[in-house]
């Protein structure tokens, strides 16, 4: 049993005296939001010096996890970029206070069904050999319908799926119903052609019975 214990100080003792930490991994949080409404991921990152914050989908394969791609939101400098913003959340996104007191929350607006899904964010600070940076929260959006049903990905496939299907039979429908104005146009026409040619006729008959 000493000898446990010993081993154990030792240990210890060499992360200690070595310098290194065991950083804690990131949190991990489950958020619901009602479509159209108003949602705050939150996320904090208190006692450093906060120079930059990165939101990004974990879900998305073309931001593979770089700020430096598409992101969510990237402040920077004081400075909000939108430079490879992902348009889906241009207009909708803003860190909620401003990382006061290291408050790093986002806030999206006009929530979406294609918003379901995995962000994360970074935040980038002074540390002791200059800046670093840290995944510090994993926040896993779901978004709902008004009356609490979830939507899921399958969901919003089958509707994009069936978007093109939707646009092919109105543009169908539209075809045939200026296809039906036109022959009824034509139709009309051409019995207000006939009425005419037949009443030239009958009136030329009268003429002539007339003269006998």
């Amino acid at each position: 049993m000493l000898v446990s214990h010993f081993i154990v100080l030792q240990f210890g003792y060499m992360i200690l005296s070595s310098g290194q930490t065991m950083d804690p991994a990131p949190v991990v949080r489950n958020q619901t939001a009602v479509n159209g409404s108003l949602v705050i991921l939150p996320c904090s990152f208190p006692g450093e010096e906060i120079v930059g914050v990165c939101w990004y989908r974990t879900d998305k394969k073309s931001q593979q996890g770089h700020c430096d791609r598409e992101y969510v939101l990237l402040h920077r400098d004081n400075n909000t970029s939108t430079t490879f913003q992902d348009a889906a959340y241009q207009n909708r996104v803003s860190l909620k206070d401003g990382l006061q007191g290291g408050n790093v929350s986002l806030l999206l607006r006009n929530v979406k069904y294609s918003d379901s899904g995995s962000y994360e964010c970074q935040v980038f600070y002074r540390g002791i050999e200059g800046n670093e940076q840290k995944t510090v929260c994993v926040v896993n959006l779901t978004v709902k319908t008004s009356d609490g049903r979830n939507i899921t990905a399958e969901d919003i496939n089958r509707k994009n799926s069936n978007l093109p299907v939707a646009l092919s039979v109105t543009t169908v429908c539209i075809v045939i119903i200026i296809i039906i104005i036109v022959l009824v146009y034509i139709k009309r026409k051409q019995k207000k052609k006939t009425m005419k040619s037949s009443y030239l006729s009958n009136y030329c008959k009268l003429f002539f019975y007339d003269d006998e």
